[in-house]
């Protein structure tokens, strides 16, 4: 986050942030040890999605890799939005999260 748009922010959010911090840097630095996991196994139907070509090139690349790479997924793309689609495309992001509800009551329905 940027000077101005920490400038922006009320004390209270400021300080969920700074509260925020400890877990972020612990994410941080679990995404730089070995995967958990072969994420190419999932065996779950899986949506992967994105912005536009407006969202950063590693973001669209890494969502492309695992389309190709998980059997069990496809691909979504809200277009023209960036990583706050919620709040520039909400109808968009509305109906993905729609699709997201079904596939899953798809799956509950067929356990």
């Amino acid at each position: 986050m940027g000077g101005r748009a920490w400038e922006r922010l009320s004390e209270r959010q400021r300080a969920e942030l700074r509260a925020d911090g400890a877990a972020l840097l612990a994410d941080l630095r679990a995404v730089r040890r070995a995967a958990p996991f072969d994420v190419t196994a999932l065996a779950v139907p899986t949506i992967v999605a994105s912005g536009g070509p407006s969202s950063f090139p590693h973001h669209l690349d890494t969502a492309d890799w695992l389309a190709a790479h998980v059997a069990t997924a496809r691909r979504s793309t809200i277009a023209c939005a960036g990583h706050g689609a919620h709040l520039s495309h909400p109808d968009a992001f509305a109906a993905f999260v729609r699709d997201v509800a079904a596939m899953g009551a798809r799956v509950r329905d067929t356990d």
